[in-house]
């Protein structure tokens, strides 16, 4: 999963990492060798405008009881994450990071954002030498997505207790339609359907 947190805006120095943290600007260019480099990168940070304002959280969920979750990576942001951008940071995700600590990945999870929605689509949509499809002519099901090699299949989802907001905000507002990828459906649909599958 990953989501976007607010942070307020400030500048630490980090005695483990030996560096300027907090800011959106390479860890070599935040890097202190001596006292005297201190305030000439601070400086740099606040010209360049480079105070991190977010930090986009990957955490992982190990989907067995009693399993807190783990972050394995916060990346600081300005808030002006878009939808390419956390592709980007998907794909690096699948393709390198997960490789490299031999991570298998089921799903990627959000909160509903819309540019982390694009984002989901785009890797519904990241071209791999395998897919796992999955269609139900009878329910009008098409399924689809990438098989990532070395981790598998992976599916994009809602974050479930983000999911529950909404579908508990959805009825209380009265609303009588949902938004699923591209299309919609009515919850009449919903309810014809479930009265198919018994």
């Amino acid at each position: 999963m990953s989501d976007n947190t607010k942070l307020k805006p400030a500048l630490h120095y980090s005695s483990i990492l030996g560096c300027i943290i907090r800011s959106t600007l390479p860890i070599e260019q935040t890097k202190i060798n001596t006292y005297k480099d201190i305030q000439p990168i601070i400086n740099n940070i606040k010209t360049k405008k480079a105070i991190a304002k977010d930090v986009r959280a990957y955490i992982l969920q190990i989907p067995l009881p009693n399993f807190p979750p783990v972050i394995i990576a916060l990346i600081a942001n300005d808030r002006s994450d878009n939808a390419s951008t956390i592709t980007s940071f998907h794909q690096e995700l699948l393709t390198q990071i997960a490789l490299q600590l031999n991570l298998p990945i089921l799903s990627i999870g959000s909160d509903g954002a819309i540019v982390e929605f694009k984002a989901q689509v785009a890797i519904q949509l990241y071209s791999t030498s395998e897919q796992l499809t999955f269609q139900n002519k009878k329910l009008g099901v098409d399924f689809s997505c990438p098989v990532f090699p070395n981790i598998g299949p992976v599916i994009c989802v809602q974050d479930p207790k983000h999911a529950k907001k909404t579908s508990q905000n959805a009825i209380m507002s009265g609303a009588c339609l949902l938004t699923l990828g591209k299309s919609t459906a009515r919850f009449e649909q919903l309810l014809k359907l479930s009265n198919l599958l018994m």
